[in-house]
């Protein structure tokens, strides 16, 4: 398996993962989310697409080198990538695309979703998340 493609554009990282339809899709994160992302998966080594993911397709971290190899992972087999990026996951509480683009996970693109609230949408504490995801790095 070939490590994906990463480009620099602008403020963000472009990852090119290839979907179960054999198509490249562009998968895009901030700068200072890159360096994180590019050690939990080596280096996009284990940055997969999953067909099963609740919006058609989910953007997945594979958790070891056996997983890599299955043609249709299940997002219960790994760590979704938005939740590795806020280093959490409530239940009750959701990652809200903004642009409905469930590839962008720029920092201006992602907002918490808490449906039975009010308001319904509020902002991610980046310094929160990013203190709660090192306990992932440090598992990596």
């Amino acid at each position: 398996m070939s490590l994906p493609e990463w480009q620099t554009e602008g403020n963000h990282e472009t990852i090119w993962l290839t979907a179960s339809d054999g198509q490249k899709r562009a998968v895009r994160l901030d700068h200072r989310d890159a360096a994180f992302i590019r050690k939990i998966s080596q280096d996009g080594r284990f940055l997969v697409l999953s067909k099963l993911g609740r919006h058609g397709e989910e953007t997945v971290i594979l958790p070891s080198p056996a997983s890599e190899s299955s043609e249709t992972p299940l997002p219960e087999a790994g760590l979704p990538l938005g939740q590795a990026l806020v280093g959490e996951h409530e239940k009750g509480r959701y990652l809200h695309f903004i642009n409905h683009d469930h590839h962008d996970f720029c920092r201006d693109n992602l907002q918490w979703d808490k449906p039975d609230n009010t308001p319904r949408y509020s902002p991610i504490d980046w310094q929160a998340a990013e203190a709660k995801r090192e306990k992932l790095a440090a598992a990596s």
